[in-house]
């Protein structure tokens, strides 16, 4: 990447807003001159591509100018005070929110990998393009991997999977998730990488055939109703495969991978979507697998995903899901946040900023975010409890209205409760679990619908029930709640 693949990516920003970029650019080619990468291309070209990746989102230029600035405070004589007279304050936050802590700046060594994660985290609290610009660089960084010694490779790629991976899925940004994924297990899987890209390859060949016949009925039946479509088809990803086979064991083989591929159709409104799910169940009846038909329309995932699944498999074995959206669903969908950017061009990206930020502050993970970084100032606490509560696996329940409820893996009905609101936690009495009572440390499963009893007026301690959940965000509520040690 270089200046001019920038510059074709930001043609149609404002003559000022590309003024900056370039002063930006100027500025980090000198900072950065004569240092090289590891390919032996100059140092320069990694913030330009970072710089690339965010315009392709269509960022807004004081992101754009932070990316190619983001290792200069780190790398190079540039501080933080020096940025805002160059450029603006703005400009100047950002590109410190990405730069890392270092045991020049008082960190003791032993606690500077739990410090840097709590910043990392933490900015998602403040500023969320700060790590939009964190995972793009991140992404380059993968990208380029094949450079680093294996050592490095193995490192940086299990912290892309339990920390960058985790927060790309929970912000809604599946472009990022996605790559980053397949990009970190070819070297945390070496040895099965290649095999699992042959066999993912070999089912595609033996189903392209059935699913390109698909592909045609459906497009006719569109055409034939004048209703305009795009169509796009994806196999799922390398590490997603793996995960369900060997981590989580949510399959017994590959075949048995209900939406290994996926019919993505991008139609003109809700309406539409819904006219042709009811085609799709009447042309598929008895091939449809109905307990994976879901109505994300109605029921969003906790990330703001949408669209309508339906789930086939057809006599021969062939397995396939149809996915129906809007344009809108589909570029929030696979961009998240940072749709927004695009979204919202043709009013103020000022707006888009605001809007993300506000967003984020509704996602689910963010109160509990909230609460771990207000009482744990030591960065080795805070990173055992964020690892434990939001970056590890997740199940998915419903409560009484079908809303779909994201929890940590071994959460009970207590966490359930507080989850939903402190305020019910603490007059929890009772709970039920797919409309049986069960006792309220009982570990909950995906797709368990949960509904508990509470009474308002309920007094006293209830320090019994740290005993009775998982989580470290309950376990806090009840220990301020009542001011238990």
């Amino acid at each position: 990447m270089n200046l001019e693949d920038l510059l074709s990516k930001i043609s149609d920003y404002s003559s000022k807003d590309r003024a900056m970029i370039i002063l930006a650019y100027e500025h980090a080619k000198v900072l950065h001159a004569g240092v090289f990468r590891r390919s032996g291309e100059p140092y320069i070209t990694h913030p330009v591509a970072v710089a690339c990746i965010l315009a392709e989102m269509h960022a807004d230029a004081d992101t754009i100018a932070a990316g190619l600035l983001h290792d200069t405070i780190e790398d190079t004589p540039e501080t933080k005070e020096g940025i805002v007279m160059a450029f603006n304050p703005t400009v100047a936050e950002l590109v410190d929110g990405v730069t890392k802590i270092k045991k020049e700046d008082g960190i003791p060594i032993d606690q500077l990998e739990a410090a840097n994660l709590r910043k990392i985290v933490e900015s998602l609290t403040k500023d969320v393009r700060i790590f939009i610009i964190k995972l793009a660089d991140r992404l380059h960084n993968m990208r380029t991997m094949d450079y680093q010694k294996p050592a490095t490779r193995i490192r940086k790629s299990r912290e892309t999977i339990d920390l960058y991976v985790p927060f790309a899925q929970y912000l809604g940004e599946y472009t990022f998730k996605f790559e980053l994924e397949e990009l970190a297990f070819k070297y945390l899987y070496e040895n099965d990488y290649q095999r699992f890209i042959d066999s993912l390859n070999d089912i595609e060949r033996h189903d392209r055939d059935n699913i390109d016949l698909v592909l045609l009925e459906v497009s006719k039946a569109l055409d034939s109703n004048e209703i305009p479509f795009d169509v796009k088809f994806k196999m799922k990803n390398i590490y997603e495969v793996y995960r369900k086979l060997y981590i989580y064991k949510d399959v017994g083989n590959i075949n048995d991978i209900h939406d290994l591929f996926s019919i993505k159709l991008i139609l003109p409104d809700v309406q539409t979507c819904y006219w042709l799910q009811g085609r799709l169940i009447e042309a598929y009846r008895g091939s449809i697998l109905e307990d994976k038909c879901k109505d994300y329309i109605k029921s969003p995932k906790t990330n703001k995903y949408q669209g309508l699944h339906i789930s086939v498999k057809l006599k021969d074995g062939t397995s396939f899901q149809f996915q129906l959206k809007t344009k809108e669903m589909y570029n929030i969908n696979a961009y998240g946040l940072t749709a927004y950017w695009n979204l919202l061009r043709s009013s103020n990206l000022d707006t888009a900023k605001d809007v993300m930020q506000d967003e984020v502050k509704k996602m689910p993970f963010y109160p509990i975010l909230d609460e771990l970084l207000k009482e744990n100032e030591d960065p080795l606490e805070f990173s055992r409890k964020v690892k434990n509560d939001i970056l590890g696996k997740n199940i998915y329940v419903e409560d009484k209205n079908m809303q779909i409820i994201e929890l940590p893996d071994g959460s009970t009905p207590v966490d359930f409760a507080y989850y939903k609101k402190p305020s019910l936690g603490e007059s929890l009495i009772s709970a039920r679990v797919n409309g049986s009572y069960v006792p309220l440390d009982t570990k909950l499963s995906s797709k368990d619908i949960v509904d508990v009893d509470y009474n308002i007026n309920m007094q006293g301690p209830r320090e019994n029930l740290i005993d009775k959940c998982m989580t470290e965000h309950a376990k806090s509520l009840i220990r301020k709640r009542w001011n238990i040690s």
